[in-house]
């Protein structure tokens, strides 16, 4: 049971997804039917839960490291959430695109204050694609 107990050590860290556990345990070269044994458990010890998992991220993210609806959701399918799933939690959150990158340029207003407003227009824009904002979010902004 020493898989078992560096498992749950793993999965109480923070939520996982169920890609991630699973990924987790092939790097560690457990077999195939102790890995599923092993899922079966964190399952019914409730450890294994995507929607949790999603919702976690979410508020993560939002919370520490905004970033467009659209990256939260690229950034869920490629942590192993279902497509669907992902969309549906991001939908559900209630954020705005428009809000958090308003509230990010605010986090960074005082830094590109002294930039003149060409470059400080590029820098903007630059920052906001790299959040995975649209241009169309990104210009509203810029022409405020």
């Amino acid at each position: 049971m020493e898989l078992l107990d560096r498992l749950i050590k793993f999965t109480t860290i923070r939520p996982r997804s169920e890609f991630e556990i699973k990924r987790w345990l092939v790097r560690k070269k457990i077999s195939g039917e102790d890995c599923k044994v092993a899922l079966q458990e964190l399952k019914k010890a409730g450890l294994v839960d995507d929607e949790a998992f999603c919702r976690w991220w979410i508020e993560q993210r939002t919370t520490f490291r905004p970033k467009s609806r659209r990256m939260l959701i690229l950034e869920l399918i490629k942590k192993g959430v279902d497509k669907d799933l992902a969309q549906r939690l991001v939908s559900e959150s209630g954020l705005n695109d428009e809000e958090m990158a308003f509230q990010l340029i605010e986090k960074k207003k005082r830094v590109w204050g002294r930039l003149d407003g060409e470059t400080k227009k590029k820098k903007i824009a630059n920052f906001l694609l790299s959040r995975g904002f649209s241009w169309g979010v990104i210009r509203k902004l810029i022409s405020k």
